[in-house]
């Protein structure tokens, strides 16, 4: 029998084309975050409270801080059952704007979504959002109907949904994204968000398998991927070994899509 010498190259080459052509996420093959095991993954959840007050601890002033982790809580714990407990879910543009006002605090903060949000009408908020969670679980038309609002785009349509229906959909949180390195660079589009929501909706429905216990949504593997990327970034040492800062050679974008552009806006009123 005679045996071909394989160069390097080309083994890397039938390496990448496994990944691709496999139905395992790329990102599982390269980070293998995905495939992390319940209790790794119960570990980043319990620590998201501490995880968040780290980074709560950036802010300068201590009122921004305790602003940060007010607006957590509130969005957390108390707007879910607020939506719940609803005839049909639905968000009022009170709620809308506080949300905002949560995501642009924990993310990167752009005035100008706030002022797109109060400008739209609470009678089109309402019917909106109750048209969105009707929708699903078709997360599709579920964020196209709040997108219709102005200064909603794809990841503040998703965290209206995933305060409402966390089983049904994670929150497009930039650190999420980042955990999952296939899905870089971020692009701020319904389609990049149904590619990522798809990969935690697989691995959510294993760790529900495999700890049923924990009551596993989207949602929750959603912060768990936020707070193993967090303290990533922070190089906090809080998961038994020493976090590494991945180096990346892929630009961030430097303005999100889910600001409109003016043309976009002027369209839109």
């Amino acid at each position: 029998m005679c045996f071909r010498s394989v160069t390097f190259g080309e083994l890397i080459r039938r390496y990448r084309n496994e990944v691709v052509h496999s139905n395992i996420p790329k990102a599982m093959s390269e980070e293998k975050v995905l495939a992390g095991n319940s209790s790794q993954y119960k570990e980043y959840l319990e620590s998201y409270q501490t995880v968040l007050r780290e980074k709560a601890k950036l802010f300068s002033k201590k009122d921004k801080m305790t602003t940060l982790l007010d607006l957590d809580k509130w969005y957390q714990s108390e707007l879910p059952d607020v939506i719940q407990s609803r005839d049909e879910k639905h968000v009022t543009h009170q709620e809308l704007c506080q949300l905002m006002k949560w995501k642009l605090t924990r993310g990167k903060f752009r005035p100008r979504l706030t002022e797109l949000v109060q400008s739209n009408s609470p009678t089109d908020v309402q019917k909106a959002s109750t048209q969105a969670f009707k929708a699903l679980p078709n997360l599709k038309k579920a964020t196209e109907a709040l997108a219709v609002l102005k200064g909603i785009g794809a990841a503040t349509a998703s965290a209206v949904l995933a305060a409402g229906s966390p089983d049904n959909a994670p929150f497009m949180a930039d650190e999420a994204m980042l955990a999952l390195p296939g899905l870089e660079p971020i692009k701020y589009t319904i389609g990049h968000y149904l590619q990522y929501a798809g990969m935690v909706k697989t691995c959510c429905d294993r760790l529900k398998i495999e700890d049923p216990d924990t009551k596993w949504d989207q949602h929750k593997v959603e912060l768990a991927l936020w707070t193993y990327q967090t303290a990533k970034q922070l190089k906090l040492n809080i998961f038994g070994q020493k976090t590494v800062e991945k180096k990346s050679t892929t630009k961030r974008p430097s303005k999100s899509a889910d600001e409109p552009t003016f043309s976009d806006a002027k369209r839109k009123k």
